[in-house]
């Protein structure tokens, strides 16, 4: 009966705008407050800002690969034949848009430099990568990669170029269809990446526009426009994205250094109480900017304190090595007094009991004036209040909840009958509210019991909340001296001429007499007759049918009021 959830994500994915965007926040705002640097130190060294340092420690470090800093790894040494891979423990979701930025080092020997760096995402494990010219991500299936490659394997189509390519499924042969994109050179100026140098890349996935973008420095060099969810990992969005990267007769030093990714650096929704006051820990070593700037302690600062006077979403901006605002956004909620939280619907309470939750073990609860658990045992109906304050703030929230009888199960089963010794009665208790079933026969678990014999039939049947028990009284009688031909030929001759059913007196009544035709269409149908059966002379409608097999269905009751119902089927012959 509470209004809503306390804790809602609603600001959008990272995103990027081009600095001549926000212009005006930057001349009014930032551009004074960096003033103060150089222009090579703010793009080149201060730019660079330093992660958490405990985001290295999500990734699973393999083979070759080593940590060099907080942000920096080495994959492979300049040696020959060795594979080294990243990945990350924790899995992302394709179906959110992302944006990365790292350096990547690709060594200082270039004609003999190889093999070369993949930014991957697949969702087979956190320990691939092996040595040789797949670049550490060969055959790993589904997969999709993008290739840093360094060495011409003519084998694979390479270009003479040091070239960037977007691959699927572990393929890096450039002549097969799994290239969804490129190859392209690496550098829009240059075709060698073995030049001691750190070269910024940025990979931008777009997932409301199916658009995959790589940039390196800060030139687009490939895009690539699919529904990478579907077509690749056939619907299941969750991956995990590291870096592979190999050496075979050849090598390198290869190294990665993650700048920013929506991976690690999301800054988590905050909600507090009225009046309260948080850090916005954003994990950046920079120069940035907030806003809007009320509530805000210093909105220069990476860190700063918030005390919003209502809910507000901030906006983090700092610049990146392409004059690039990127934006990072944190929704503060101000909590109503009133509304923090929901115990659910009214609901009812079952045989086993029931158990109300409140998921908020920072806070203390009051329960109808008593019970101070946040976990409350309910053993009757009734109405139920908590009182629910958060430690250390001034909030204290209130909700109710009517806690009612459950429906009982309406099982209708016969008292009293008789079946013939002969046949076999069925009672059928399938219906889609009850789970489970508990009879008196050696079948005792099936909602279905086929009986023979005579006795008592005993059943307790639950939906999961209450459960009921009835019974039934099975008697046998013998039903013998019925009989119903199985061919008859109508053709005036005074013998056999009629389809009967033939009796010693113990059928009381016939109640349905119908012929249909083998496609199920009826032709014929005999009102109620008493004891006296219904013939069929072979028409329909006045007409003669042809010689064929035609079906029956004939329901009668025999003495005592024991029904029996009949199906089969008749020759007709002319």
């Amino acid at each position: 009966m509470g209004a809503c959830d306390v804790v809602t994500s609603r600001f959008p994915p990272f995103r990027t705008v081009n600095f001549n965007a926000v212009q005006s926040v930057i001349l009014r705002f930032v551009f004074p407050h960096f003033i103060r640097h150089p222009k090579a130190l703010l793009f080149g060294m201060l730019l660079v800002f330093i992660l958490p340092e405990n985001s290295s420690a999500q990734f699973q470090i393999n083979g070759a690969a080593r940590r060099l800093d907080s942000i920096c790894y080495e994959l492979t040494q300049d040696v020959m034949f060795v594979a080294g891979s990243i990945w990350n423990y924790n899995q992302i979701n394709l179906n959110e848009s992302f944006e990365a930025i790292m350096d990547i080092y690709l060594g200082c020997t270039d004609a003999n430099g190889a093999d070369g760096i993949v930014f991957g995402f697949q969702p087979v494990s956190t320990s691939i990568g092996e040595a040789g010219e797949g670049l550490g991500f060969q055959f790993v299936r589904p997969s999709i990669g993008i290739e840093f490659d360094t060495w011409q394997n003519f084998n694979l189509s390479d270009p003479a170029y040091h070239h960037i390519a977007i691959i699927r499924n572990g393929d890096v042969d450039h002549g097969s269809n799994n290239t969804l994109a490129g190859p392209v050179q690496a550098l829009a100026n240059n075709p060698n990446i073995e030049d001691c140098k750190y070269h910024n890349v940025r990979v931008v996935w777009d997932a409301q526009a199916h658009r995959l973008e790589v940039y390196m420095d800060c030139d687009l060099r490939l895009s690539y426009q699919g529904d990478i969810v579907t077509n690749i990992f056939a619907g299941i969005p969750n991956v995990y994205w590291g870096f592979t990267s190999a050496t075979g007769g050849s090598s390198n030093v290869q190294r990665i250094c993650m700048r920013y990714t929506t991976f690690l650096n999301d800054i988590k929704d905050q909600v507090i109480c009225p009046n309260e006051a948080i850090a916005l820990e954003s994990g950046i070593m920079q120069d940035v900017y907030w806003e809007p700037v009320n509530g805000l302690s210093d909105p220069f600062s990476p860190n700063p304190i918030a005390r919003p006077a209502q809910s507000t979403t901030y906006t983090l901006f700092f610049p990146d090595a392409c004059d690039t605002f990127a934006l990072d956004q944190v929704h503060v909620e101000v909590l109503d007094r009133k509304i923090p939280f929901d115990l659910g619907p009214d609901t009812v309470i079952c045989e086993q009991g029931l158990t109300l939750h409140l998921p908020y073990p920072d806070a203390t609860a009051i329960w109808n004036g008593q019970d101070t658990s946040l976990a409350y045992d309910i053993t009757k109906t009734g109405t139920y209040r908590v009182a629910l304050h958060r430690v250390d703030t001034v909030c204290t929230f209130t909700d109710t909840i009517e806690v009612g009888l459950p429906e009982p199960i309406q099982l209708s089963l016969t008292k009293d009958t008789t079946i013939c010794a002969s046949e076999t009665w069925s009672i059928n208790l399938q219906d889609n509210r009850l789970n489970s079933f508990h009879w008196n026969t050696e079948d005792s678990l099936s909602p279905v019991q086929n009986i023979t014999k005579a006795g008592t039939y005993a059943v307790t049947v639950s939906d999961g909340c209450v459960s009921t028990t009835r019974s039934t009284q099975v008697k046998l009688v013998e039903c013998g001296g019925v009989y119903i031909p199985n061919v008859f030929s109508p053709n005036g001759d005074a013998t056999n001429d009629l389809f009967e059913v033939q009796h010693n007196g113990s059928v009381e009544a016939f109640e349905v007499f119908r012929i249909y035709d083998r496609w199920g269409n009826l032709l014929f149908e005999a009102p109620a007759t008493g004891s006296i059966s219904p013939v069929w002379n072979g028409t329909s409608r006045g007409k003669e049918m042809p010689p064929g097999v035609y079906v029956y269905q004939i329901q009668y009751q025999l003495a005592g009021g024991l029904p029996q119902t009949k199906t089969g089927t008749v020759t007709l012959i002319r």
